[in-house]
């Protein structure tokens, strides 16, 4: 880094999660006591000279071991605010116009009459660890992690007692339903992943697309699912970090249908002649949905038909002095756009008797 000397110690770096600001501890001159917490700023491709970050921050003391959270919270180790004894945990508070205005004491059971220092934190404040040379250790500093069991709503970890609520168990109530027509999908594989433990969870809905799962307030998910003739969905993020109260998540997972796009065309030609017959009249038959649609052919004998996905077709002419035709046609089953050419051949009535 090109603000290191031969003259100071710069130790114990923590950076932001943009990775444009960095703050670490130094005894540098000019400081406030013993070790004090600065900050530098990566700006136009180089990082500023350090800052120190002042009150109420910094005390005659040592503050060491910053930690800046994925929020911008700083957290950090003194022995200089006051404390239970040696170096204690603190968190810092924002002020309203963005500068920190106060520190706050993490209490017990994080602080104890030894030293608690080097605090890291998940991306919610749920779990974290911390270095500490308190009594009942294996010796010296030993890693000890904290689970918080109580929350605040600000996501600080300190407030006061009767603005904490308990981490508990919820759950979602969801539905998987055809982003393009809202209906249910049945039978689908839901995925779960909880970020902070790395937990993936795995459920089917049932005949109207339902499903549920089993869920904590104050976590982070992603949910998603893939399904055979929908299109590759990206997981969508679910946050339950501040709710307090509701015991069931609602939630609606849409996913997008692939479109498969069949086609039936060709020509129709006049068997004896070979020549395009304009004019004529070919009718498609939906068998499933006993549905049908005509087509006059053009003044070149084409005809074309749009087809859906997983359908059985009769493709036929009845056209006056010409033999019956007709030709089956399905989608089912295919997973791919496609487009058949069939182009149709019409023997005149008269030929067919003569050659009988």
């Amino acid at each position: 880094m090109p603000f290191n000397s031969n003259e100071f110690s710069i130790t114990q770096c923590s950076i932001s999660k943009d990775g444009q600001t960095l703050y670490f501890a130094s005894d540098k001159e000019g400081g406030f006591g013993g070790t004090d917490i600065y900050v530098s700023y990566f700006y136009k491709n180089q990082w500023t000279y350090p800052i120190n970050v002042g009150e109420p921050v910094n005390t005659p003391g040592n503050e060491m071991f910053p930690f800046i959270h994925k929020d911008n919270q700083l957290y950090f180790a003194s022995d200089g605010h006051k404390g239970l004894g040696g170096l204690d945990l603190f968190e810092s508070v924002v002020g309203s116009e963005g500068g920190i205005n106060q520190v706050k004491n993490l209490g017990a059971p994080i602080n104890s009459e030894n030293d608690d220092f080097g605090l890291v934190l998940d991306e919610v404040k749920r779990q974290g660890y911390f270095t500490s040379n308190r009594e009942g250790g294996k010796g010296g500093n030993d890693i000890y992690k904290l689970n918080v069991l109580k929350m605040a709503p600000s996501r600080q970890l300190t407030d006061d007692i009767d603005k904490l609520f308990k981490v508990k168990e919820m759950k979602i109530d969801g539905i998987i339903v055809n982003k393009n027509t809202n209906e249910p999908i049945p039978k689908a594989i839901i995925k779960l992943y909880n970020k902070i433990e790395d937990d993936l969870y795995l459920t089917r809905s049932d005949d109207f697309g339902r499903f549920s799962f089993d869920i904590q307030n104050d976590a982070l998910y992603e949910i998603g699912s893939t399904i055979r003739g929908y299109k590759r969905m990206q997981n969508q993020p679910i946050s339950t970090v501040g709710l307090n109260k509701e015991d069931v998540f609602k939630y609606t997972l849409e996913i997008e249908p692939i479109t498969y796009k069949f086609r039936v065309k060709g020509k129709v030609f006049d068997g004896q002649s070979k020549t395009p017959m304009i004019g004529a009249e070919v009718v498609l038959l939906n068998l499933y949905k006993d549905q049908y649609e005509n087509i006059i052919t053009d003044e070149e004998g084409n005809y074309t038909f749009d087809l859906k996905k997983d359908q059985n077709y009769v493709l036929f002419i009845l056209e006056r002095g010409y033999k019956h035709w007709e030709f089956d046609l399905s989608t089912f089953n295919k997973r791919a756009s496609e487009t058949q050419v069939i182009n149709i051949e019409l023997l005149p009535s008269d030929k067919i008797n003569n050659d009988e």
